[in-house]
């Protein structure tokens, strides 16, 4: 790139320098502010549970930045990412099992990244545990109910 610059002190010059620019572009060097999502309740077998984020707040906001989530165990080594989707367009976790093996806690980490795909660092986190409807359940017989003398 080639610029003329005129002075004013010597106006019959005309000068040629080289000179570079360098053009950042803002999108790769964002604000980001995650929303907090308070933490969640699956129980194992019951329809499908969604839970709607409240909207990322970048700047710039013009920027098409994505999100990225995964599901991680806390206390056990179960492979759960069947069991969980993640809508970024729109915001939507969903989580979703029959099966009991699972029960457990996880925590669900959400992470921005630029336009070029690099990640900003900035994350958003909630716990959910999926548990057992049939733990949690309790009988209660009337006296008499239970016989000592089988039949």
């Amino acid at each position: 790139m080639k610029i003329k610059a005129f002075f004013q002190d010597y106006p019959s010059f005309i000068w040629e320098k080289p000179f570079s620019v360098e053009i950042a572009d803002a999108c790769e060097t964002p604000t980001v502010v995650p929303p907090v999502i308070p933490d969640q309740t699956y129980f194992i077998d019951d329809p499908t549970l969604s839970v709607t984020s409240p909207p990322w707040n970048y700047q710039p906001t013009y920027c098409p930045y994505t999100l990225v989530a995964t599901i991680t165990p806390v206390d056990n080594l179960n492979d759960v990412t069947s069991t969980f989707t993640f809508t970024s367009a729109i915001d939507l976790y969903q989580f979703v099992t029959s099966n009991v093996d699972l029960e457990g806690n996880y925590v669900v980490t959400t992470e921005a990244y630029t336009p070029s795909g690099v990640p900003t660092g900035v994350t958003s986190n909630f716990n959910i545990e999926y548990k057992n409807r049939c733990e949690l359940a309790t009988f209660t017989f009337l006296p008499g109910f239970i016989s000592e003398n089988p039949i």
